[in-house]
């Protein structure tokens, strides 16, 4: 099984360095840098615009990035016929799914640990450094809010892959558009909704992991009441989801009728 997942992360990995995914992905991780970047030199800057680039991952790259790279772990082998192949190898189906899922976790995860390490020293530490009109409070906020949401982003690349990897080997005709359709529902309708509809996303658990959930909304003239678990929990359930979802991926590829139904 091991050297299963090792020949199929490094088919992974060639495959990627070709179509210069690695290059995309990091460029796609540093983007919320870039428009942190104009906006401090536009004289915004602190704990505020921290948080703005941090929405750009929770509720955008982090979700995204892992389905362009993830969810085709299976269907690419289909869509160029090699499943056949594979399949019928001695190997286990499971390690196509586990070696591929785990070369776009490692590609991602450097990229956007880089990205919001350079987000905080673009909002925070060079304003800091540059200027007197940040204040100490605002500088301390963005200090305390920097590792729990480094900690974040690094639960959420390998969660957002195996969700990738799961949904994309259930809709494996139709990968990308499978991980679009999650996205869309769980990811952004549901955790944007007030209420506790929004404890099906992964994208309120890193919230809660990253110290970012609010205790109420407030909905016109009334505040509707929010869930908030501890980051303890929320850790431990984004793990569930994430291993959940790529059990899923690795059980629906062993399974002897999914090589008939994936022609």
């Amino acid at each position: 099984m091991t050297e299963a997942i090792r020949v199929y992360a490094e088919m992974k990995w060639r495959r990627m360095r070709r179509g210069r995914w690695i290059v995309g992905s990091l460029t796609v991780a540093l983007l919320p840098a870039l428009v942190a970047a104009i906006a401090a030199a536009k004289g915004r800057w602190g704990a505020g615009l921290f948080h703005e680039s941090l929405e750009m991952y929770f509720r955008l790259l982090l979700p995204l990035a892992p389905v362009l790279l993830a969810s085709t772990v299976v269907a690419e082998e289909v869509d160029s016929n090699t499943h056949t192949y594979l399949f019928a190898r001695p190997a286990p189906r499971a390690a196509i799914v586990i070696g591929k899922s785990l070369t776009a976790m490692l590609v991602l995860l450097p990229s956007f640990l880089i990205g919001v390490g350079l987000c905080f020293l673009v909002a925070v530490v060079m304003p800091a450094a540059l200027s007197d009109n940040v204040h100490a409070a605002d500088i301390a906020a963005a200090k305390g809010a920097v590792l729990p949401a480094l900690g974040a982003v690094a639960l959420g690349v390998p969660v957002y892959t195996g969700v990738a990897a799961g949904v994309g080997t259930l809709f494996v005709r139709r990968p990308l558009l499978g991980g679009m359709l999650y996205i869309l529902v769980m990811e952004w309708i549901f955790a944007s909704l007030p209420g506790a509809l929004k404890v099906v996303s992964v994208n309120f658990y890193l919230r809660g992991v990253a110290g970012l959930l609010p205790d109420a909304t407030d909905v016109g003239f009334f505040r509707i009441w929010e869930p908030h678990p501890e980051p303890w929990v929320c850790l431990i359930v984004a793990i569930i989801l994430g291993v959940g979802y790529a059990a899923l991926g690795t059980w629906l590829v062993t399974d002897a009728e999914y090589r008939e139904s994936a022609k």
